[in-house]
C-alpha cells in the first residue's frame, strides 16, 4: 500500500471474503431490492473462522513467514516447478525488487504469500515440443569415459511474433525448487554464435562493411606466432564478409572487429542485446586482469563469464524481427491483489539495428544453413526458411547453437557441468537438438520468408577487392574471381576493380608440386621465352605484411 503497509495472503483473503459477502447483501432491483443474502447471514458469515487448506498440511510451514515461503516444500507430493516456473519466480522478484524498491526478501514474500497475479508468455505447445525433445535422454545420450559426468543441454525459445520468452528446458533432471536454473544461470563462452551480435551486425550498422567487402583472411602475428587459427588451419587470402560469416573464419572476424573496435563491440553488446554478462574489468584471486573488452572475447567467443541461452535467444531474435528487440523475460505484468499494476513489462520493443542490417544478417546466417561450406546444414528444416550460427570454443568444452526461422528463435547450448572436452565426432549436438525441436514446432507451417525491407540489386563483385568487376577479374590465374551479390543500391560499389594487373608467363615453365607434377601455373616469362610461349594473365596486386 501507499502507506508502507503489506498484508499477509491470508489478510488479502479475509479482505476479499468481507467484500464479497457485502456485496451479495447489497439490495438487488432486480431481486425486489432485495439482496442474495440478509445483513444477519452477512455477519455470521464474516464472523466466521476462514480455514486455509495449509492449517491442515503436515509439517511447520507458515505461509506468512517470508523464510518459509522461499523454502524448499516439505511435503513430498509438492511437484518441482519447471524450468519456466523458476524463470518466472526469479523476473517477479527481481522486477518488484526494482520497480517496488524493495529489498529481496521482500519481494519474495510477495510472490509467495502476496495475493499477485503474474502475467507471462509462456506457450505450452512450444514448451511440449521441447519437453519432447530434451526429456528424452536417447537424444543426448553420452557419457565422459574419463570422469563419468553426462553430457547436458539447455535451451530457450522466443516466440518471434511477439519477441518474448515462450518455453524453456534441460536435459537435466530437476531435483529442488528454487534452485539452479540451467537455461537462464549456465553461463558459458559462446564460441563464433556471438559473431553476428559482437562482430558482424554492429559493423553493417556504422556503414564499415557489406557482406561484399574483401577482407584478408590470413593470420596476425600474436607474440611471435601466428593467430588467430581457423576451425580448419587453412588460409585462404582475400575473402568477402559473406564468405567469412558463412565457413566462420575467424581471421575475417577479427578484422572485421578491429574495424568497429573492441570498445564499440562490448556497448552494442551490452547496451543494445542486452547482454548483462559481460566483464569490463576484472582481478581474480591470482592478481591476473581480466577482461572482454578485447579481440579474442568479441571476435571469438572467449568471454570471461560466458552467456546464458535466455539472453542469446532474446539477442538473436532480433533478427528475424527486423531489428526489433525485447529483453529477455518471462514476466509481462504484475498485478496486486486489488488488480492494480505494479509492474508492466509490455513495452514497445526497441529498434536497435536497422532492417537493412537484419536483412544482411538474415541472409548471411541463411547461408549458413543451405550452403554446403556453411556450419549450419544440420539445422536445416523441410520445406522451411532457418538461419543460425554455429558456436565451438577451446579444447571443444561447449558447443552452441542460436538459430531461427520467421516463427521462433531458440538458442541451445551443450557441454559437461565441469568443463571437459566432449567427443561429438565434429558433429555439433546443439544443432541436432534445436532441430529436432523447430521440426517439431513447424509441422504443417507454411514457410515465411524473411522480409526484405526495399529493392535488391544484383551486382558483380570482385572477389579480391569489393568493387565492381572487370573482364580480367574472370582470367585470374585462379579462376573466375566475380561473385554475384544482392546489394541494396546504396551499398553497391561505385568504382570498378584496379587489383587485378596483367602478368606474361612462359608456359613452356610449368610450376610443379613435390612430385614434379604441373599444377596449372607456370613461371614469368623471362627474356628466353619464345614468344608464342608468353601468355597474359590476371593476378591481383596486394601487398600482405
Amino acid at each position: 500500500f501507499d502507506n508502507g503497509e503489506v498484508w499477509t495472503n491470508r489478510e488479502y483473503n479475509k479482505a476479499r471474503q468481507e467484500l464479497i459477502l457485502k456485496e451479495m447483501a447489497k439490495p438487488d432491483e432486480a431481486r425486489d431490492n432485495k439482496g442474495y443474502i440478509t445483513e444477519a447471514e452477512r455477519d455470521a458469515a464474516i464472523a466466521y473462522p476462514l480455514v486455509f487448506t495449509k492449517d491442515a498440511q503436515a509439517g511447520t510451514d507458515d505461509p506468512d513467514n517470508p523464510e518459509d515461503a522461499q523454502a524448499e516444500p516439505k511435503s513430498k507430493a509438492t511437484p518441482r516447478y519447471s524450468w519456466y516456473v523458476e524463470a518466472v519466480i526469479s523476473d517477479a522478484v527481481d522486477a518488484l525488487m526494482e520497480e517496488q524498491h524493495i529489498n529481496e526478501k521482500a519481494a519474495n514474500h510477495l510472490v509467495f504469500s502476496g495475493g499477485l497475479s503474474i502475467f507471462v508468455p509462456y506457450d505450452p505447445e512450444v514448451q511440449a515440443a521441447v519437453d519432447t525433445v530434451f526429456n528424452d535422454r536417447s537424444n543426448l545420450d553420452q557419457v565422459s569415459r574419463k570422469t563419468g559426468q553426462r553430457l547436458m543441454s539447455a535451451i530457450t525459445v522466443v516466440d518471434n511474433s511477439s519477441g518474448y520468452v515462450v518455453a524453456m528446458g534441460s536435459t537435466e533432471e530437476k531435483t529442488v525448487n528454487r534452485g539452479w536454473n540451467t537455461p537462464v544461470d549456465t553461463k558459458r563462452q559462446p564460441g563464433s554464435s556471438i559473431k553476428p551480435l559482437s562482430v558482424y551486425s554492429p559493423a553493417i550498422e556504422m556503414g564499415l562493411i557489406t557482406p561484399a567487402s574483401v577482407v584478408d583472411d590470413s593470420p596476425q602475428l600474436l607474440n611471435g606466432r601466428p593467430w588467430p587459427y581457423n576451425v580448419f588451419p587453412v588460409y585462404d587470402g582475400l575473402t568477402t564478409v559473406w564468405d567469412g560469416l558463412t565457413e566462420s573464419l575467424n581471421t575475417v572476424a577479427v578484422r572485421v572487429l578491429e574495424k568497429v573496435t573492441p570498445q564499440a563491440s562490448f556497448d552494442f553488446l551490452e547496451q543494445k542485446y542486452g547482454i548483462t554478462t559481460l566483464v569490463d574489468s576484472y582481478v581474480d584471486s591470482g592478481g591476473q586482469t581480466h577482461s572482454d573488452i578485447d579481440r579474442s572475447p568479441l571476435a571469438m567467443g572467449g568471454l570471461t563469464r560466458g552467456v546464458t541461452t535466455f539472453e542469446m535467444a532474446a539477442a538473436f531474435a532480433t533478427f528475424p524481427r527486423n531489428g526489433a528487440f525485447n529483453p529477455a523475460t518471462t514476466v509481462l505484468e504484475i498485478k496486486d491483489a486489488s488488480g492494480k499494476t505494479i509492474v508492466d513489462h509490455r513495452t514497445t520493443p526497441e529498434l536497435i539495428i536497422s532492417e537493412r542490417t537484419a536483412y544482411y544478417i538474415n541472409s548471411n546466417l541463411s547461408n549458413a544453413v543451405t550452403s554446403p561450406m556453411g556450419t549450419a546444414g544440420k539445422a536445416r528444416i523441410s520445406g522451411q526458411t532457418v538461419a543460425g550460427k554455429t558456436g565451438t570454443t577451446n579444447d571443444v568444452f561447449n558447443y552452441w547453437f542460436c538459430g531461427y526461422t520467421s516463427y521462433y528463435t531458440a538458442a541451445v547450448w551443450t557441454g559437461y557441468r565441469y568443463n571437459e572436452k566432449i567427443n561429438s565426432n565434429y558433429v555439433n549436438p546443439s544443432v541436432t537438438m534445436w532441430q529436432k525441436v523447430m521440426e517439431i514446432l513447424h509441422e504443417g507451417k507454411e514457410n515465411m520468408a524473411f522480409e526484405v525491407p526495399g529493392t535488391l540489386s544484383s551486382y558483380n563483385i570482385c572477389k579480391d577487392c569489393g568493387k565492381l568487376s572487370l573482364p580480367e577479374c574472370t582470367q585470374d590465374v585462379r579462376g573466375n574471381r566475380v561473385q554475384s551479390f544482392r546489394l541494396f543500391a546504396e551499398d553497391a560499389p561505385k568504382e570498378h576493380c584496379q587489383c587485378h594487373v596483367p602478368v606474361k608467363v612462359c608456359v613452356d615453365s610449368p610450376v610443379n608440386n613435390a612430385k614434379g607434377e604441373p599444377i596449372g601455373r607456370y613461371h614469368l616469362a623471362g627474356e628466353f621465352c619464345p614468344e608464342e610461349s608468353v601468355q597474359t594473365v590476371y593476378m591481383v596486386d596486394f601487398q600482405r605484411e
